[in-house]
Formats: C-alpha cells, structure tokens, sequence
C-alpha cells in the first residue's frame, strides 16, 4: 500500500502518511513482542522505500528506526 501510494503521492498523501504510521505501529509492536531483528527490516524497507522515491533524501537526516 506504501508503495502505491507513494507513486501517487501527489495526489494520496493522506493516505502514503496512514500508511507509514501502520508500518511504524507494526515495527514497535515487533520490538516490543521481543523481535528486534523483524523489527529492523521493517524499518529498513520502509525507510528504502522511501529513499527510492526521494533520491536518498530520508538517509541523510540521521535518523534511525
């Protein structure tokens, strides 16, 4: 849903932004279930995710999920 979103982000950015906060709902609710690693790759992916459609923006502020 990310991805879609994303690619229509002009038009469904209410809906690319739901989306993420269900993603990092379900990275913290991983790591608190004890699962750090799961908990990594979701992050990651998304953060990828996100790299991808910016250029590399969202790595270059440093912060960590």
């Amino acid at each position: 849903s990310a991805r879609f979103y994303l690619e229509f982000y002009e038009f469904a950015q209410d809906e690319f932004e739901l989306c993420g906060q269900y993603i990092y709902f379900l990275q913290d609710e991983v790591r608190n279930g004890g699962d750090e690693d799961l908990a990594k790759k979701i992050g990651n992916s998304f953060e990828a995710l996100i790299d991808i459609a910016t250029g590399g923006a969202a790595a270059s502020d440093g912060s960590e999920s």
